[in-house]
């Protein structure tokens, strides 16, 4: 059992998981006359302005509208009432986001048409809901510096600091570095949470997106950060949440072919040069999205498809290893069979006549590819289905020279894949109910086989390099999640109702053949030089049983939001969660742990204060009573003030 993949899943067990529900966006907003009172009984019509969708909502006595899930788009609103003038507005629905936008109608004496220009989401404050967030628009996902990725914005949010690996998806941690992505709020960036389209996309051990769940940035249609207030909907562990949303097909055709170039043709030679030349960097990632309409008005497709590529002129280590005049001295056979087999010959004497320098050349090279499958259909204007699917793979070598290993070909390749399904029914029940149910299924690879082919031994001598094939390859995981959540939206009143349930299994199967300085290949170490020569080996270690480590889990949650209008200036938020987490266990019941508390004998150790093994499931029993309530308010005094 590899202690490292434990702790891991363990501390996703030590912190209050909150599951969540996720939902696109909502625009609300009252019906006024010229005198700022309130207009009953208005017909409220939403268009979306790239597929003709409609949907109706009359106002009661209050004059208040609402639509609940609304996808990211552009949209117009148009209001008509006895006695009055119809008017518009356009503006940008975002997901995750209350937009208000109000209107004000003329009398029909008037004779005109009134037309409310809302250019961007971005000037209307969200002035119901106290949530923090930041959102991302396609131009700035685009078209921004980000080093063509489309998380590179995430660390310009307020109160976000990047983390480990902000591009997500970390390999390893080591001496106590924080994995994940961001840390939201001072919060540790395990904690997390990561959607594609609303479904999951965490990596569950390190925390951050999943080994490849990053769609390219002409993919995407949006991108947000939650930082903190966050409703009772949301949650996933304690920190940030994470959203990226796919783009959908329109009534018309578009899309883009890129290709970004970086060799040393083009590149600039770097400050400190003094050879007269640029470093070597080939870098060529290419690739193309479009969409349109299927059947104008009722069926929409989205696709793109993209290939990465980089190869660099790599690195140079200098290696300390034994010179000719020390390795005559070696008398042991199986000392000398080492040094033929893994330690070349010095190239640069030094001034110990035992220690000669090897240079090292090293490079990471890496490619790979993803595509992107998505496909809308209404069958009414109150019915409507979306299906996604997002499938990348990369292979990169990992060389860890100097820092694991000191020669080439001795660290490993990372084969990664991601495979990520989606499907979306939204019911308008009523005109004031809407109903979404989420099915998502996501698959995340990350492996880590060793570059030798048939590797041995790691070794550790003190004066020269650390050699062998590093002991902790092979080493990988396999996460399979299934979920399935459904939220339903009603307004009533002045009161805003949410609800919903999330169901989720995950499958973590893990392979480690060592942590540490424990191997399944075993470890040597060798004091000095010296000792290695003579074959006196100060320390050996070696793990024995099985590496693979298939963990299992359940979590589910339900949750209840009402968001209460006291006033046009004041909204009160109330809701509750409820929390199921499901016992950790490993598939096959082929695990075992000290209990302190079961009495017993260990081994020749015999009875004593320490208890005794338990073998058998559960690993961490279940927790099935989680409640958490939230309360919050947003106030809006006017004079854009919040």
């Amino acid at each position: 059992m590899s202690h490292r993949a434990l702790a891991c899943l363990l501390m996703i067990f030590s912190v209050p998981v909150m599951l969540a529900q996720y939902t696109t966006g909502t625009v609300q907003g009252t019906v006024y006359d010229p005198t700022g009172a309130v207009v009953p009984n208005g017909t409220v019509v939403l268009r979306n302005l790239e597929t003709n969708v409609t949907r109706t909502f009359k106002s009661g006595n209050d004059g208040i509208f609402y639509f609940a899930a609304v996808p990211p788009g552009r949209y117009e609103l148009s209001v008509e009432a006895s006695g009055f003038n119809k008017a518009v507005a356009q503006f940008s629905a975002v997901a995750s986001q209350t937009i208000s936008q109000d209107i004000r109608l003329t009398l029909s004496a008037a004779n005109t048409m009134v037309e409310v220009a809302v250019r961007s989401s971005s000037v209307e404050l969200d002035k119901t809901d106290p949530q923090l967030s930041t959102n991302r628009d396609p131009l700035e996902v685009n078209d921004l510096p980000t080093q063509h990725s489309t998380t590179g914005l995430v660390t310009y949010a307020p109160g976000v600091q990047p983390m480990y690996n902000p591009r997500g998806g970390s390999l390893v941690k080591l001496s106590g570095a924080q994995t994940g992505q961001i840390s939201a709020n001072g919060a540790r960036a395990e904690y997390g949470n990561s959607e594609l389209d609303f479904t999951d996309a965490n990596d569950w051990e390190f925390g951050g997106f999943a080994l490849g769940t990053t769609p390219a940035t002409d993919f995407v249609q949006e991108f947000k950060v939650l930082t903190s207030n966050v409703s009772a909907e949301y949650g996933i562990k304690a920190g940030g949440e994470i959203m990226m949303i796919t783009k959908s097909g329109s009534n018309n055709w578009h899309g883009e072919a890129n290709d970004y170039i970086q060799n040393d043709f083009f590149n600039a030679r770097n400050f400190n040069d003094t050879t007269g030349k640029a470093a070597r960097t080939d870098i060529n990632n290419y690739g193309f999205s479009t969409g349109g309409p299927l059947v104008r008005n009722k069926t929409f497709l989205f696709g793109g498809w993209r290939q990465n590529r980089n190869i660099s002129a790599g690195s140079t280590y200098l290696a300390n290893v034994p010179t000719a005049a020390a390795t005559d001295t070696v008398t042991d056979p199986g000392i000398k069979s080492i040094i033929q087999t893994y330690l070349p010959a010095p190239t640069v004497a030094t001034s110990n006549p035992n220690v000669g320098i090897f240079p090292v050349n090293f490079s990471s090279p890496g490619k790979g590819y993803q595509f992107l499958l998505r496909g809308d259909h209404n069958f009414s204007d109150t019915n409507s289905l979306a299906v996604r699917y997002f499938h990348s793979t990369a292979n990169t070598v990992l060389p860890y020279v100097g820092s694991l290993v000191g020669l080439a070909n001795e660290g490993a390749l990372l084969t990664a894949e991601s495979r990520n399904a989606n499907i979306t029914d939204t019911w308008q029940i009523t005109p004031t109910t809407v109903n979404q149910l989420r099915l998502g299924y996501a698959r995340s690879v990350g492996f880590l086989p060793p570059q030798m082919q048939n590797p041995g031994p790691y070794f550790t001598v003190t004066g020269l390099i650390t050699f062998g094939e590093y002991g902790g390859f092979p080493q990988g995981r396999i996460f399979n999640i299934y979920q399935v959540n459904d939220v339903i939206a009603q307004a009533r009143g002045k009161h805003q109702l949410k609800g919903g349930f999330d169901t989720r299994v995950i499958q973590d199967n893990s392979y480690n053949a060592g942590t540490g300085q424990f191997f399944t290949r075993g470890y040597f170490v060798f004091p000095s030089e010296a000792a290695f020569l003579n074959a006196q080996p100060s320390v050996y270690y070696q793990l024995f049983g099985p590496s693979a480590e298939p963990f299992r889990t359940k979590l589910y949650s339900a949750f209840a939001q009402d968001d209460y209008r006291i006033m046009p200036d004041l909204t009160l938020n109330l809701g509750l969660r409820w929390e199921y987490q499901g016992s950790l266990d490993a598939a096959g019941g082929q695990f075992s742990l000290l209990d302190p508390t079961v009495p017993g004998a260990i081994g020749a150790a015999g009875r004593g204060p320490l208890g005794s093994f338990v073998v058998g499931n559960p690993i961490v029993h279940s927790n099935p009573l989680n409640l958490a309530p939230r309360f919050g308010f947003a106030w809006n005094p006017g004079a854009g003030r919040m």
